[in-house]
């Protein structure tokens, strides 16, 4: 299995700290896991069919294209993965990375410090409770990382969030650099609502 760094590890480690039983409840969580997903006024003026700025293109070119790694996350998602890493992607594969990135930015559900795009798929759960009862109710794009994944369980979908043989991989990898590269303290261009 190949990864993009540390934006695995940290979702490795709360994937770890649920099947410890560490929550929110516990003392042990990284950030505010209840917080309600609702879209934001940004994501409202999102202009149609889920196109970015050219100023987010911009700061994607500059920040996401060509990581430390020499991976291009943005080709990956929108155009095509690198065939090194992914020889045979299936036909919906972008399609099903961009589904998971529009959803995360028109519910701004994926930019958290701590937890990132597994709010998105959670929802007001821990990664806990997430695992054994799987996603709240008000977990917003649910469909859209189960297909990223091409997982059927809970536990398939968070297990494969980041690697890059699935198209979750290519969102979740993208989606942090978004947040730290792209997002409001980017003089170059903002990819976050």
């Amino acid at each position: 299995m190949r990864t993009l760094g540390p934006a695995h590890a940290r979702l490795l480690a709360l994937t770890l700290l649920a099947a410890v039983g560490c929550s929110s409840a516990h003392g042990c969580s990284g950030g505010d896991e209840t917080k309600a997903v609702q879209p934001t006024a940004a994501a409202q003026n999102q202009q149609p069919g889920g196109e970015v700025s050219d100023r987010c293109k911009l700061c994607r070119t500059k920040s996401c294209s060509e990581t430390e790694n020499s991976v291009n996350l943005v080709a990956g998602c929108y155009e095509k993965p690198d065939p090194k890493l992914v020889p045979n992607p299936d036909a919906n594969f972008t399609r099903d990375c961009q589904a998971v990135m529009k959803c995360a930015f028109a519910h701004d559900c994926a930019y958290d410090p701590a937890l990132g795009p597994v709010h998105c798929f959670c929802g007001s759960r821990a990664v806990d409770e997430c695992l054994k009862d799987g996603p709240a109710d008000d977990a917003p794009c649910v469909a859209e990382w189960k297909a990223a994944t091409r997982g059927k369980t809970t536990g398939e979908v968070l297990e494969r969030f980041s690697l890059i043989e699935y198209p979750s991989g290519w969102a979740f990898n993208l989606l942090e650099c978004d947040r730290d590269r792209c997002g409001p303290k980017s003089v170059v261009g903002r990819c976050t609502p």
